[in-house]
């Protein structure tokens, strides 16, 4: 029977193509943002099982912290960062962030940024970010442990 089929090596995907990946991630912390911008009691959920004194598993929904991108100054402008791997992308040389005149226009102009990002209109600014997280993470990896007194770093 096996002879009848077409045997091949099994090779996994296990490179992902890293701009639509990239995008996708953004386009998901900006979905969050809206909702937080249009309800600012949102707060999505997670479930956990937990275990009680006796080793007994029961569900229990945690809620779950979302830091706003954006800021309200004393002046009553907004200043709204879009944040990739945990750090505000640089729009602009020297500027991270759009200024926005009242908390009104927060969610029009975040949807803007979702159309764009949608778009790929932000792909360069997110590789760029990544390709500077990647290496200083290799930096890190290669810097030499060093020993004192017997103790490992």
């Amino acid at each position: 029977m096996l002879k009848l089929l077409k045997l091949v090596h099994y090779e996994h995907p296990n490179q992902r193509n890293p701009p639509p990946h990239h995008r996708h991630k953004l386009l998901t912390k900006l979905a969050k943002q809206l909702k937080l911008a249009r309800n600012s009691d949102y707060q999505p959920t997670s479930t956990q099982d937990v275990a009680d004194g006796n080793d007994n598993l029961t569900l229990v929904q945690r809620s779950k912290r979302i830091r706003r991108w954006w800021s309200t100054r004393t002046d009553g402008t907004v200043q709204l960062t879009i944040r990739s791997g945990n750090k505000p992308l640089e729009l602009a040389k020297g500027k991270n962030a759009v200024e926005i005149a009242s908390e009104s226009e927060l969610v029009c102009t975040l949807e803007q940024i979702r159309a764009a990002v949608e778009q790929g209109e932000l792909d360069e600014l997110i590789e760029a970010q990544a390709a500077w997280r990647n290496r200083v993470n290799t930096i890190k990896a290669e810097k030499p442990k060093i020993e004192t007194a017997g103790v490992k770093q």
